[in-house]
């Protein structure tokens, strides 16, 4: 018996609906980023300070 391997087919399931686990080129099939507080100035989604940044204005000094 063969197995499918989304990897080899462009992150596609032998369905083809995109396998959610499968990065292609580097991103998630779902096209979603996650947010990334150091890309923002150190600010969370919110627009409070993230402390774990030393970007933001609540950040230890």
């Amino acid at each position: 018996m063969s197995s499918y391997k989304p990897t080899e087919h462009g992150g596609m399931k032998a369905d083809g609906t995109p396998d959610k686990r499968v990065k292609v080129g580097g991103q998630q099939n779902e096209g979603t980023e996650k947010y990334k507080p150091t890309e923002h100035d150190g600010m969370k989604e919110d627009g409070t300070p993230d402390r774990r940044t030393k970007m933001g204005q609540g950040a230890r000094e």
